[in-house]
């Protein structure tokens, strides 16, 4: 029996990484083959390069949805701040009501700048399914 991930991301002028992320996921796809399906749930807002063309596009032949708002919120860089963290939360809670109407196994949520290894999803399934107490 198929089961499926769903996994949410959030995006804003990502071009400059954004290949290489992308190339994450389609390891992620790979390294789990056909016994999981994904389905994706990307935000992205204020960006002005070409992040929503490219989400847009690498969707085409897979499941999932963008979301994309032109908001005129500042840009947050990677530093503590409440606020980033509550904007965070709401981008990311957008994300998550996309997919109430979704049955999934299993949620990714994984941060689109970020590096991880290309069994990463396959451990972390591992853990779930091997320990009780999840």
């Amino acid at each position: 029996m198929t089961k499926t991930i769903a996994v949410i991301s959030l995006w804003r002028d990502s071009q400059s990484y954004i290949d290489s992320s992308l190339k994450q996921l389609t390891n992620q796809e790979d390294e789990l083959g056909s016994d999981y399906s994904f389905f994706y749930s990307f935000y992205e807002n204020d960006s002005v390069d070409d992040t929503s063309k490219i989400l847009s596009e690498w969707l085409e032949n897979r499941q999932g949805i963008l979301l994309t708002e032109k908001l005129n919120h500042p840009k947050w860089e990677s530093v503590p701040s409440r606020s980033r963290t509550e904007a965070m939360a709401q981008y990311r809670n957008v994300c998550l009501d996309s997919l109430r109407a979704k049955k999934y196994d299993y949620l990714f949520i994984v941060d689109s700048d970020i590096y991880y290894k290309k069994d990463l999803f396959k451990s972390m399934i591992d853990l779930i399914d091997n320990n009780k107490r999840y």
